[in-house]
């Protein structure tokens, strides 16, 4: 027995050295948007400065642990950190409280299950709330499974106060706490049915009502307003493709239908799930319902996370499911590791129910290869061949252990190739290059970059309000606002990535080096640059306009074809009309020889239209230019990248900069969207523009 319990202390630390191990070879940095956010937030509380008007003020576990880092560390990555790998480990540890119990295989499975879960290990180490709220679910379960089943009865008000803690506390870390709320009311209405633990629901609901009234009382002291939390979601709420309420019907029944179990199963979330949705075709599975046992007991509080992860709605006023990002799911990985853990113990020892796991691995197999995941060959198809072969080798030669432990080498996998990917990322270098350049040098400078690069340089220095170097994101700023001090592109291509940036998306200035400009640093494996500039070339402020058409569809404009059969009063952005889009829309032409191109050294077209569509599009807003030979110049961005809801109107963008000697003689600029899949689309306020740059 003492060696069981060693050995079972030695898995879990095994696991814990896992997430460590982790952050210390696969630490990645930062998104540059919530969780920079949650810094600054966190970093304004230690300054006394608190935000009411900002929701993400009042997920105070995220902000106050943060905060307490920071105070004894400083802010920096390692601060940032801590906290989420503390809260890790204790989620680990109350899967091990649950199952140390149980052999030692089904042990090491189930926290395998979870620690080599790959975005429950991404975020281990992240300044995001998800981590808190899975252990807020954790606990909330730990609590009611301790006082069912291992607990004694007559420490009912301590079990109920733990439990309405666990539900205050994910309440205080993020909003999406609400979808246990179907799980809490099953497991009432079913000890409501058999007359069971009655006494602790009952101080549950007095301890609960106490806690969250004494909550709101905080925040009424604080705000002077009791609702205040609730208003500034509202206020802070903007329009998105999870604004299922305000696109058309189809969206909201492909999310419930099956883009959620396709989101699982593409990110790699369905090896604990899979057994939990096999064991429900068993026979015998009406008995669990009744939760007489522990195995019953998290089986099917699972199923019904499961189930109110897809269906649930998170709004009161209109039916809203939760957006599809896995890190909103990451509670169902630990839950789901208990009951599987055993599943796989007791089911592969006997190989009942071993056909219905083969087929199921190869179904998830091909639909994550068909959607272009890696989960399928990094995971679906090495646990297909394992089980494989755990079927067809005999009983005398099958060493269960040595099944297990090929078991957890293959969870692994993922996190190991996210590992390799972060070593080709480089964040530590590229957060080393900005210090060198920047922070850790005595500059008076503005830095010029993307959004998250930004947000990163603000986070580097510590939020100070007075930086020696400013970091600006591109176009977020005045040229004539800015004090003489040296001025500096900073280009970073992981970085871009994350802000949803491409090449087209860029500015003219930093796009490419001018003959005045100065390459300071230059890293092409990297992608990784640093430009002092001389000149900012930005349209109508550094350039002179050639010409400039508007075509809001009202009437004929000039340099514009157009098929009066197109125009529709169906929808609108401004005015009484818009342009359908069955292939190509109407187009805008000019002449190059009206350019004078000796005059100067590039144009720059810009191109901005607003556009309508009622789902996903392929569709393209193009600019090109074309001589007799046909078009020699053709660049495009693609709109949907553009469109944050669908049914509803959005400005795409789309600028190019060419050098004069490349525009040839007897040719035509068009600019003009391409509709390639055929679905309509409409368009209005099509706006052109042709600037020259001297």
């Amino acid at each position: 027995m003492k060696n069981k319990i060693l050995w079972a202390y030695i898995i879990l630390l095994f696991h814990f050295l896992a997430v460590i191990g982790y952050h210390y070879f696969g630490y990645i940095g930062h998104y540059g948007y919530d969780d920079l956010h949650y810094a600054r937030l966190a970093n304004d509380l230690n300054n006394g400065i608190t935000d009411y008007n900002d929701h993400y003020s009042y997920r105070i576990t995220l902000i106050f642990l943060t905060s307490v880092s920071y105070s004894i560390f400083g802010v920096n990555d390692t601060a940032s950190s801590i906290p989420p790998i503390f809260v890790t480990f204790l989620v680990l540890y109350l899967i091990f409280l649950v199952l140390r119990r149980h052999e030692l295989s089904v042990l090491a499975t189930g926290l395998a299950l979870t620690t080599f879960s790959n975005w429950l290990i991404f975020y281990s180490d992240k300044l995001m709330p998800d981590i808190y709220v899975v252990f807020s679910v954790m606990f909330i379960l730990y609590t009611l499974y301790r006082y069912k089943f291992t607990g004694k009865k007559n420490h009912t008000i301590l079990y109920s106060v733990l439990f309405s803690a666990g539900i205050i506390s994910g309440f205080i870390s993020k909003e999406t706490i609400v979808l246990v709320f179907p799980l809490i009311a099953y497991l009432f209405v079913t000890d409501l049915l058999f007359k069971r633990d009655l006494k602790f629901w009952i101080y549950s609901v007095i301890f609960t009502f106490i806690l969250f009234s004494a909550y709101l009382a905080i925040i009424w002291s604080l705000t002077g307003n009791i609702l205040s939390r609730f208003q500034a979601i509202t206020g802070n709420s903007y329009l998105n493709l999870c604004s299922y309420d305000s696109q058309p019907l189809i969206i909201l029944l492909k999310r419930i239908g099956y883009q959620f179990f396709l989101m699982l199963i593409s990110q790699a979330m369905m090896p604990g799930l899979i057994f939990v949705i096999l064991s429900f075709c068993r026979k015998n599975i009406k008995d669990h319902f009744k939760l007489n046992n522990q195995f019953s007991f998290f089986l099917v509080s699972t199923a019904i996370l499961f189930l109110s992860a897809n269906f649930m709605s998170i709004s009161v006023t209109h039916y809203i499911p939760m957006c599809l990002d896995p890190r909103h799911y990451l509670y169902l990985i630990p839950v789901a590791a208990i009951p599987a853990s055993q599943i796989i113990s007791r089911f592969f020892r006997d190989k009942r129910f071993i056909i219905s796991f083969l087929i199921s691995l190869i179904f998830l197999s091909v639909v994550s290869y068909l959607n272009d995941s890696n989960a399928a060959r990094e995971l679906y198809l090495p646990m297909f061949i394992l089980f494989l072969l755990y079927y067809v080798t005999p009983q005398k030669f099958r060493l269960h252990n040595i099944f297990i432990l090929l078991f957890i080498l293959v969870q692994a996998i993922i996190p190991l190739k996210m590992i390799m990917y972060a070593h080709n990322v480089k964040y530590g270098t590229q957060k080393k290059l900005v210090f060198d350049h920047f922070i850790n040098k005595d500059l008076n400078c503005y830095v010029i970059t993307n959004d998250v690069q930004k947000r990163l340089g603000e986070y580097y220095n510590k939020f100070e309000k007075n930086p020696g170097c400013i970091f600006l994101s591109y176009n977020s700023f005045n040229p004539d606002s800015l004090e003489s001090r040296d001025k500096y592109i900073l280009r970073n291509w992981y970085t871009e990535y994350l802000s949803g940036l491409d090449h087209n998306d860029l500015p003219v200035y930093a796009k490419s080096i001018q003959p005045a400009d100065n390459m300071i640093y230059n890293n092409t494996e990297m992608k990784f640059s640093i430009i002092k500039i001389n000149k900012l070339v930005i349209p109508g402020f550094k350039t002179n306009e050639i010409v400039h058409s508007l075509n809001g569809f009202e009437k004929h404009e000039n340099y514009w074809t157009l098929d009066n059969a197109d125009i529709t009063d169906k929808f609108k952005y401004e005015g009484e009309h818009s342009l359908i889009v069955h292939e190509y829309s109407s187009t805008f032409v000019y002449s190059t020889d009206s350019l004078n191109l000796e005059d100067y050294d590039e144009i720059i077209i810009e191109s901005k239209v607003f556009c309508f569509t009622n789902d996903r599009t392929s569709s393209k807003l193009v600019i090109s230019l074309e001589s007799k030979e046909g078009s020699y110049i053709w660049q495009s961005a693609d709109i949907n990248k553009y469109i944050k809801a669908y049914s509803n109107w959005w400005p795409v963008k789309f600028e190019l900069c060419l050098p004069a000697k490349d525009i040839k003689e007897n040719s035509s600029i068009k600019v003009f969207v391409w509709n390639n899949n055929k679905e309509n689309i409409y368009l209005d306020n099509f706006d052109v523009k042709i600037n020259k740059v001297k």
